[in-house]
């Protein structure tokens, strides 16, 4: 395999290792957020907590909050993220199994002499 060849393939591995780093941050990200909604929305049912409304209608209230809903569009986001990292990470790895395949299959023909070193 020539240089320029082999570069390609380099510089693939190290796309493949800034995707999977970049899908572990999106990852952290999003399981931190989806773990932390209940807690959330308990702080956000403490602080409308008067005494007088019974758990059902603070559930209510604190969902339809202002800050719960942007709470949940983050996560959503978050996931969102995550899943697209995950995506680039995939498609990365596949180009590098298509690109050793083809590698492989012209380097076969080669070695019988099917085609030459220039094809």
């Amino acid at each position: 395999m020539d240089v320029s060849k082999y570069t390609v393939f380099l510089k693939l591995v190290e796309e493949i290792e800034t995707a999977e780093m970049s899908w572990i941050d999106a990852r952290e990200k999003s399981d931190l957020l989806m773990e932390d909604q209940k807690p959330f929305l308990d702080s956000l049912k403490n602080d409308l907590d008067d005494g007088t409304l019974t758990d059902a209608k603070l559930t209510r209230l604190a969902q339809g909050s202002k800050d719960y809903r942007n709470y949940v569009t983050g996560m959503i986001l978050a996931k969102s993220a995550t899943l697209r990292a995950k995506a680039r990470q995939n498609k990365l790895e596949r180009e590098f199994e298509a690109r050793r395949s083809i590698a492989a299959y012209k380097r076969a023909q080669l070695e019988r002499g099917i085609i030459g070193e220039g094809s």
